[in-house]
């Protein structure tokens, strides 16, 4: 029996919708349709997939395992398409998602002239996307912040780097060396906890902290408009210092943070993407990069 890969797909969709009428929707089938193809697998597996209820669907055991098979063969089958579209074409194009104070420009010139043939194409990334965009095969690789621990993904660490406080530079604590994590809560930090993890669960000021402690979104203005905001004497960011530097003005003060951990910079590859350029990519990502933040150790020691 040869397998059908439209009904694995049509299962995966309702196994992750919980909905055959979501699933509809999400494939743009009609509902009866969606529901004929995934009976005919069961029937050509022998096995019962879904057991239907009033309020939609749930995954019966046989069902769980054949999903992650699923869901395995689809991505290869992906993988297999775009490879052979790749192979027809005089280049190709090799995409990297990268997140905003990570030094990219040498390392994409170093790996362009590895391989002229190929056309190098840099996205930037959020923490939200950073692991989306390369389970999705919108990017090759990902240089990418930690946390970043999908199971889907492999990742290499390459450096770390201090996180620190950016403040208006009229601020109170503009002209301190340092503070400690706790006095963070007295800051008014525009962005999520989850941001800042070393305050979950320490006692807030009333009044003065605008933390999202709920993670829905209330602080996800782009970071120049939370720089702005900042610069106006609005709130304080804490942010890695690379990223500090990048928005380096008259206006911003950064103070060091005793006791936050530091951001980790990461490779992150998708499992099971053989694409040989990805070990290329690796060794010179590794060589300039840790080049590069060993560099920008070293002007700072100087400062």
């Amino acid at each position: 029996m040869d397998l059908d890969l439209r009904k694995l797909r049509y299962f995966v969709a309702v196994a992750e919708c919980g909905s055959f009428r979501t699933a509809a929707q999400h494939l743009h089938v009609a509902q009866p349709a969606l529901s004929r193809q995934v009976r005919a697998l069961e029937t050509d597996l022998g096995v019962s997939l879904l057991t239907r209820t009033g309020r939609g669907v749930v995954v019966t055991g046989e069902g769980r395992r054949v999903l992650q098979e699923a869901r395995s063969l689809l991505q290869s089958s992906a993988d297999l398409v775009r490879r052979a579209r790749q192979a027809g074409l005089p280049g190709r194009t090799f995409t990297v998602g990268f997140r905003p104070g990570i030094p990219v420009t040498a390392l994409a010139r170093r790996f362009q002239q590895s391989h002229p043939r190929v056309a190098l194409d840099l996205v930037v990334t959020s923490a939200r996307d950073q692991a989306d965009l390369l389970i999705s095969g919108r990017v090759d690789a990902g240089l990418v912040r930690s946390p970043c621990d999908a199971d889907e993904l492999e990742c290499l660490p390459l450096f770390v780097e201090p996180r620190v406080v950016v403040v208006a530079t009229n601020h109170p604590i503009a002209a301190l060396p340092r503070i400690s994590v706790h006095e963070l809560r007295w800051l008014g930090l525009l962005q999520s906890v989850t941001d800042v993890p070393e305050l979950t669960g320490l006692p807030a000021e009333s009044g003065t902290v605008r933390l999202n402690r709920t993670g829905n979104g209330t602080f996800d203005q782009r970071a120049v408009e939370r720089f702005e905001r900042v610069a106006a004497g609005q709130g304080a960011l804490v942010v890695p210092q690379s990223v500090a530097a990048l928005y380096r003005r008259p206006e911003l003060a950064t103070v060091a943070v005793d006791g936050a951990g530091p951001s980790e910079v990461l490779i992150a590859l998708r499992k099971g993407n053989n694409d040989p350029l990805l070990g290329d990519f690796s060794r010179v990502a590794v060589t300039e990069l840790q080049a590069a933040h060993d560099r920008n150790r070293s002007c700072e020691a100087s400062l």
